[in-house]
């Protein structure tokens, strides 16, 4: 069975849709003025951290841990867990329906495109897509920069909250 439950606190400007599951809650960390959409899953177990001003928008699966299938002892898989964290940036904004793996850091203003699987890292302000998911862009300018820096996230205006 699996052990889902939801975070008893919302952030400040924050929304969290009744539908998201959570796994590893004790290993959450939740900025404000973040958003999660409907039905997304989000494995806590190896750490999560989404910053200020995130956004995750609907059926994203983030996934913290994974199956030790390397070893070789047992197939397809070793019973023991590897845990990696996932950090998604502030104001980071991760598109319908992507998958985030192991290990995986979001950087400040990026943006992962919907459907795209994350395998590597994500440099501030790169704009991915795919799968496995691979440069289509950078944000242009520095307007989205200063943003972040004054905290002038969505969710501070956004109805909402």
């Amino acid at each position: 069975m699996l052990n889902s439950s939801y975070p008893k606190y919302v952030p400040v400007n924050s929304y969290i849709h009744h539908s998201v599951s959570f796994v590893g809650m004790k290993n959450l960390k939740l900025g404000k003025c973040i958003y999660i959409g409907s039905n997304s899953f989000i494995n806590c177990n190896g750490m999560v951290t989404i910053e200020d001003g995130a956004m995750i928008s609907s059926n994203v699966n983030i996934l913290s841990e994974d199956h030790d299938f390397r070893e070789g002892k047992q197939v397809p898989f070793k019973q023991q867990m590897i845990f990696s964290r996932v950090q998604i940036g502030r104001a980071a904004w991760v598109g319908l329906g992507a998958i985030i793996l192991p290990g995986v850091k979001i950087g400040e203003g990026a943006i992962v495109g919907a459907g795209s699987v994350v395998t590597k890292d994500v440099e501030s302000g790169m704009i991915v897509g795919g799968n496995p998911a691979r440069s289509i862009g950078q944000r242009e300018g520095d307007a989205w920069k200063r943003a972040i820096e004054l905290g002038n996230y969505y969710m501070l205006e956004c109805p909402l909250r």
